[in-house]
């Protein structure tokens, strides 16, 4: 039987997503919904106009497969530890749901913008996990937390935000020193950088064949400015943050009831 919590299951059935209680009163994390969205997209089949997007996924399974069975191929001739091999099918799994949870991160930053990075890294640093944890021999479904956000920050990259990206991606490896964990020495061997990079290529080839709309600086709808200009605010003015927040929850509210 599955290991899934029943609410999962009768949210999958449902077509539900779940949100925290309160989370409507805030802002900060509103940007982790855009992630949420992209899963529905991805196991909903027979959809032609969400196709692309899966396609493209499974593109990018299938170029990780090859990646990890030249590397089987390479410690097989070895004679070195067996346990490499054993890592190796495990990734070969696991890549499957770190795919998935990376194509969301990625559907978020394409659609959202920087609002996604700053909340991924809030999250992150927030609970103080180690960014580089994975496990070794143990199928997975979500990539390490350094590897999200590099994954993350490629893709502002790709949008033209590199302000952004360099702001955001500054305060992240303050962040690593300040947390003080080390990669593993397979992390590399796991997640190396021309993969994650293929990942992003293949997701935004995907996203920009669903008519979704890619953001960009120009981009200035009601939600999208909202929810990008609250992490510029949170920084600029962290004391009056928490009125500012207080009085744009307020007027959403007034415009979604008018």
């Amino acid at each position: 039987m599955s290991n899934e919590p029943f609410y999962v299951k009768f949210s999958r059935c449902l077509k539900l997503l779940f949100v925290p209680l309160l989370e409507s009163q805030f802002l900060l994390h509103l940007p982790d919904l855009y992630h949420e969205l992209a899963h529905p997209i991805i196991v909903h089949e027979n959809d032609p106009l969400t196709e692309p997007f899966r396609h493209s996924l499974v593109q990018f399974i299938n170029e990780v497969i090859v990646y990890i069975n030249a590397q089987i191929t390479r410690y097989r001739r070895k004679t070195g530890p067996h346990e490499f091999q054993i890592m190796l099918n495990t990734w070969r799994h696991s890549w499957l749901g770190w795919t998935i949870e990376l194509f969301c991160d990625l559907f978020a930053v394409f659609t959202l913008g920087p609002a996604y990075a700053w909340s991924h890294m809030h999250l992150t640093i927030k609970f103080g996990t180690n960014p580089y944890a994975f496990k070794r021999y143990e199928i997975s479904s979500h990539p390490p937390d350094n590897v999200r956000m590099k994954a993350i920050l490629l893709g502002l990259q790709m949008m033209n935000f590199e302000s952004q990206s360099k702001e955001i991606e500054e305060k992240w490896n303050s962040a690593l020193t300040f947390l003080s964990h080390k990669p593993e020495p397979e992390y590399n061997l796991a997640f190396p950088d021309h993969i994650v990079e293929q990942c992003v290529v293949r997701a935004f080839e995907g996203i920009s064949k669903i008519d979704c709309r890619i953001a960009n600086e120009c981009t200035n709808d009601r939600i999208h400015a909202l929810l990008n200009n609250a992490w510029e605010t949170f920084w600029s003015e962290p004391d009056s943050y928490p009125s500012w927040e207080r009085e744009e929850v307020n007027k959403l509210r007034s415009e979604l009831l008018a």
